[in-house]
């Protein structure tokens, strides 16, 4: 993965123009966690796809704590129901439960008990 030695110039240019955008479109805390892991990669493998996929990476992998957030979402419905949403709206309910339900699959965090 020695990007930075394989690209032609225009794209070393553009990747160094995709990995500014994405830094500068980035909180300070998301870049102080990206810079922990990209910096530590070899000179020749930072690049703007590589800077774009550690904030990607940051960004939606599930730490446990959003997981423990999200079964307790689903916990507290249990408990509350409906009633704790303005005028009960199904719609609004069905949506976020059927979010974080999906989500939780995709992990394999969602079982039978929940």
């Amino acid at each position: 993965l020695s990007i930075n030695r394989r690209f032609s110039e225009e794209d070393l240019t553009a990747s160094l123009w995709l990995k500014e955008f994405i830094y500068n479109s980035c909180t300070d805390s998301l870049r102080t966690a990206i810079d922990k892991k990209f910096n530590k990669i070899p000179l020749e493998q930072q690049g703007g796809v590589t800077y774009l996929w550690y904030c990607l990476d940051e960004m939606f992998t599930m730490s446990r704590e959003i997981r423990q957030a999200m079964l307790d979402f689903i916990a507290l419905f249990k408990r509350r129901g409906v009633a704790r949403y303005t005028g009960e709206n199904i719609l609004v309910i069905e949506e976020e439960l059927q979010c974080v339900a999906k989500r939780l699959a995709a992990d394999g965090s969602l079982t039978q008990d929940h």
